[in-house]
């Protein structure tokens, strides 16, 4: 029993002492296993010197054979070691070459559309000198826009001779293309030529093009010229610049630009707001030519003529306000113009307050005391005849 492979030993004892009494027979169990083990070595000792005195089974050479099969296992694993590094020599030079081939097809594609550029720039410096002197205006805000991100694409190559010169001749067609420009525009608002509208329209687009400065310098040009007959008209020694007479500016304000929308309204960009620019500036000049005009004329003032003029400038920023301030969150398609309304509506409602949402946010009132800060100075005047009625 107990030279079977699966002897369980907890059997083996539960057998032999089934109950409690059985265990005092358990001294000789003990002397039974122990005659057992005592046969089982010497069978063990008899077959290791049966085993020794056989010439096939002497030690040293069973030894030797082991150490021989093991060195042809080292010699083997060596020879696959070496086998593998080699595979991955190889494939170290495959990828190498993989990645010298992709390099050279980055390269390759760069130069490609870098010479295409150089291509493109080349015909629109050629095309753009054409339709500059042609004064075809729409053709070359398009061209001259794609020309000028070709040019940025060339800034890390200016030190090539070529792309230098290609980059100067861009700047001097922009340069031209602004005076000539700037130059039509000031011919034709001042001297009364004659103009072609969609031409000047298009030549607002190539303004969008160019250098900001030469727009922004343009504007404040036409601005001013358009505030010409106002400085005219209310100049500080006239009768119509007291403050009497200050619903009369506001009324001229209202009257030119309606005309201005009507004749110009085809010329210029909508996100030019050439009308919020000439009102602004209109605002402006109005605040110093009031300053000036009620400093000298200080004397003049009473309580009457002070509030009534500050109430009428207060309704008028009110109106601007409705005007250009109230548009930034109404469609164009459902603004109305508060300058076409009734002279007697005072505050045009703002249909904007009724569809306001929640998550719009409120729009700050840039008119807010742009004028009426000029009568901050003359308050004493009103608190003074407060005191006096007290």
């Amino acid at each position: 029993m107990t030279e079977s492979e699966d002897f369980d030993v907890v059997a083996y004892i539960n057998n032999s002492f089934p109950t409690e009494q059985s265990l005092a027979g358990l001294g000789d169990v003990i002397s039974s296993l122990e005659n057992e083990i005592q046969t089982i070595d010497k069978g063990i000792r008899e077959f290791v010197r049966d085993q020794t005195g056989k010439p096939d089974h002497d030690g040293v050479t069973v030894l030797a054979r082991a150490q021989a099969s093991i060195e042809a296992l080292v010699a083997k694993v060596l020879d696959m070691r070496g086998r593998a590094e080699q595979s991955e020599l190889a494939v170290r030079d495959m990828t190498r070459d993989i990645r010298q081939l992709d390099t050279a097809k980055k390269n390759l594609t760069d130069a490609i559309k870098t010479l295409n550029h150089l291509s493109m720039l080349v015909t629109g410096v050629e095309t753009l000198n054409t339709l500059v002197h042609k004064r075809q205006y729409g053709d070359t805000a398009n061209m001259l826009q794609g020309v000028v991100h070709i040019v940025e694409h060339f800034d890390n190559y200016n030190s090539i001779p070529q792309i230098s010169e290609l980059s100067h001749k861009v700047s001097e067609i922009k340069k031209e293309l602004g005076d000539q420009i700037s130059l039509e525009f000031r011919e034709s608002f001042t001297q009364g030529n004659s103009f072609n509208s969609s031409q000047m329209a298009e030549a607002c687009l190539v303004l969008d093009v160019l250098d900001p400065h030469i727009k922004h310098e343009l504007l404040q040009w036409f601005v001013q010229t358009q505030l010409q007959e106002y400085s005219v008209l209310y100049e500080e020694n006239e009768d119509s610049a007291w403050l009497d007479k200050i619903d009369k500016r506001f009324a001229w304000l209202k009257k030119h630009l309606i005309q201005f929308e009507q004749r110009y309204e085809t010329i210029f960009p909508l996100h030019w707001e050439v009308s919020q620019r000439i009102a602004i500036q209109f605002c402006h000049q109005t605040r110093q030519d009031l300053s000036k005009v009620m400093g000298k004329r200080r004397r003049e003032i009473d309580v009457k003529l002070l509030l009534t003029a500050i109430q009428k400038t207060y309704a008028f920023e009110n109106l601007l306000f409705l005007r250009f301030g109230g548009n930034l969150l109404e469609e164009e398609e459902n603004f109305s113009n508060p300058f076409l309304t009734d002279e007697t509506n005072t505050f045009p409602e703002n249909k904007s307050s009724k569809t306001q949402t929640p998550e719009k946010q409120p729009v700050v009132n840039k008119y807010y005391r742009i004028i009426t800060q000029c009568y901050d100075p003359f308050l004493y005047i009103y608190i003074d005849s407060q005191d006096k009625s007290v």
